[in-house]
């Protein structure tokens, strides 16, 4: 029984650790977003790209909820599918959009 607390209690500190590090991630792009906002030439792009990542958190704090809540009663568990050709078009057209407002505002 000792032991199966203390993986238990394993598990716990690394589900903590890998959840911090899953909002760390869309915040740094939200609070980047919300500088090129202030900053973009293009005010209504970067206003959309706020607004993109403002609703990828909310998504990831879902997801992290409703993880929590299967864990407690694996018969609630659900899969979902995902188009990997549309996340990778995505991600492409973000990273475009943050080279072109870099690139502005360090070459004027």
């Amino acid at each position: 029984m000792a032991d199966r607390i203390e993986t238990l209690l394993i598990a716990e500190r690394d589900y903590c650790r890998n959840v911090s590090h899953e909002l760390r991630s869309p915040l740094a792009r939200l609070s980047f977003a919300a500088e090129l906002a202030r900053t973009a030439p293009d005010r209504d792009a970067a206003f959309r790209r706020v607004r993109k990542e403002v609703s990828r958190l909310n998504e990831l704090i879902g997801a992290l909820l409703e993880v929590t809540r299967n864990e407690g009663d694996p018969s609630t568990r659900t899969s979902t599918s995902f188009a990997l050709d549309e996340l990778l078009r995505e991600v492409v057209e973000d990273c475009r959009l943050e080279m072109r407002i870099a690139t502005a505002a360090f070459c004027c």
